[in-house]
């Protein structure tokens, strides 16, 4: 529901386009779909279109759906078993002429989203003509296709331009030395690009230290960082060093399935410690102890609780807790009386007679 403004009319409706548009057919009738969008004109602000069967022209979309706000779009088709066929398939270039079209146009779309379109550099070339006369998009998600270090120049050439774009996603993609060159130096100019997500990438331990150098000397502006999945080592633990001893805009860092181990750990964990900015980092699947990760974890912990100005304490430091708690616990309760009163009540008790006499008597009796 969130993601349809909390609202069952709107999600209601948005669900129904979703579907019409990823079961739409080739021979189908178009004017018979136009219908249908220009029914739901001023309703629909968010779609997530799985697949498109048809490779509809998406000119179609934007121009009777003018509010539409955020979208996310795969060309392919779900569930086809032994029916597949390589065509329908990923991005083609009309589908991508076609798209940026509508960038260039689009007064409202801020989210734009295409995993998994098999778009290479030649089909990003072609988008990038579109986003660099958008005003609009502020998040591009291009993860899970097949950019490789020609496309990341072109990204590259974008970013130069663009002073809207804050979230740039190019997870899993074929990204390696020289695109995260292109990119680190597009970072001299951009400084409004906030979050830059590199996971599962070609980035080599040689690449990964570079990145940093570049970072470092271009003052980047990064808040959010990942490198997750890559081929990280010792080179890229000196040069992150580095790099978080002297910047201060990033917060949250993601390396984790990477091969840093115990050999440069304390140089990073005294980064981290001259850093308190850095108030989530993700160093799990490497090659450290665990005593390191919970050293880490124990940096990070302290950060972010001073950024929420809550004093860091160990549980045996807090008010009525540790060796206070377990006195309090071994004191008889208030309630109770102590054992050798009870025990001289009890004897005294079992010495007093009673109405019937005492014990003794009773026996006899």
């Amino acid at each position: 529901m969130e993601d349809h403004g909390s609202s069952y009319k709107q999600a209601f409706i948005e669900r129904r386009i979703q579907s019409l548009l990823e079961n739409h057919k080739d021979d189908a009738s178009i004017p018979e779909l136009k219908k249908e969008l220009e029914s739901a004109r001023f309703e629909v602000f968010c779609l997530k279109i799985g697949q498109l069967l048809s490779h509809l022209d998406m000119d179609i979309v934007f121009q009777h759906l003018p509010n539409l706000s955020f979208l996310t779009l795969t060309f392919g088709a779900k569930h086809v078993g032994m029916e597949y066929e390589r065509p329908l398939f990923g991005m083609k270039m009309s589908d991508a002429n076609s798209f940026s079209n509508c960038l260039k146009t689009t007064q409202s779309l801020v989210y734009l989203s295409l995993p998994g379109n098999l778009i290479d550099d030649d089909l990003i070339g072609i988008l990038i003509k579109g986003l660099v006369l958008n005003k609009t998009i502020s998040h591009l998600d291009l993860s899970h296709n097949k950019i490789s270090n020609s496309g990341a120049r072109k990204i590259a050439k974008f970013l130069l331009s663009t002073q809207i774009l804050t979230v740039l996603d190019l997870s899993d993609n074929q990204i390696a030395y020289e695109g995260s060159r292109y990119l680190a130096q597009a970072l001299k100019v951009n400084k409004v690009l906030k979050n830059l997500s590199l996971k599962l990438n070609r980035l080599d331990d040689k690449a990964g230290s570079k990145l940093c150098i570049d970072l470092l000397n271009n003052s980047s502006n990064l808040e959010r960082l990942s490198l997750s999945s890559n081929s990280l080592g010792h080179m890229f633990c000196e040069s992150l060093a580095e790099f978080l001893n002297l910047n201060r805009a990033i917060r949250k860092l993601d390396i984790s399935c990477n091969f840093i181990d115990d050999s440069h750990a304390a140089t990073m964990k005294d980064s981290l410690i001259n850093n308190p900015n850095i108030i989530e980092i993700d160093v799990r699947n490497n090659q450290l102890s665990e005593e390191t990760e919970d050293e880490i974890n124990e940096i990070i912990t302290k950060n972010y609780l001073a950024s929420k100005n809550i004093p860091y304490k160990k549980l045996g430091e807090y008010p009525g807790g540790g060796v206070q708690e377990t006195e309090q616990e071994t004191q008889p309760n208030a309630d109770q009386k102590s054992p050798n009163v009870t025990t001289a009540q009890m004897t005294a008790a079992n010495n007093e007679p009673t109405e019937r006499g005492s014990p003794s008597q009773s026996r006899k009796e």
